[in-house]
């Protein structure tokens, strides 16, 4: 909402050549199958909603009163708290699922992995970081 006085501007940008895009993604990896587990109801496409919208209509518990909810989510993750996620991260790692370590690495280090990625966003335009 660049037009409204005094709004600071939080620039969106690709950051596939950043120096921490290799490591986001291998805890993009490392964590994602832990929420797909644990949250079935998370959606990820459009498509995917499609598809399950089709299979349960199918099911017996589609009715003429099923509702169907959906909200559009817009600048997550620039308007993320990085120490709330983070901490949110840690209570479900260690809290809900109860792990030490995931992939024999410990839980604190993977939380500092992405503190790292977190807290330090950079990006290259015209040859330069």
């Amino acid at each position: 909402k660049a037009h409204k006085q005094g709004t600071p501007l939080c620039p969106i940008c690709a950051c596939i050549n950043s120096p921490t895009a290799p490591l986001s993604q291998f805890l993009d990896n490392l964590l994602r199958p832990l929420f797909k587990q644990s949250t079935p109801t998370s959606v990820e496409s459009g498509i995917y909603v499609a598809q399950q919208l089709k299979s349960y209509s199918r099911s017996e518990r589609f009715t003429l009163k099923t509702l169907f909810i959906t909200f559009d989510i817009i600048d997550l993750y620039t308007m993320l708290n990085q120490n709330r996620a983070i901490f949110y991260l840690r209570r479900f790692l260690q809290g809900d699922l109860q792990l030490t370590t995931l992939d024999g690495i410990p839980i604190d280090v993977i939380i500092k992995m992405c503190n790292l990625v977190l807290k330090n966003n950079y990006f290259y335009y015209d040859n330069n970081y």
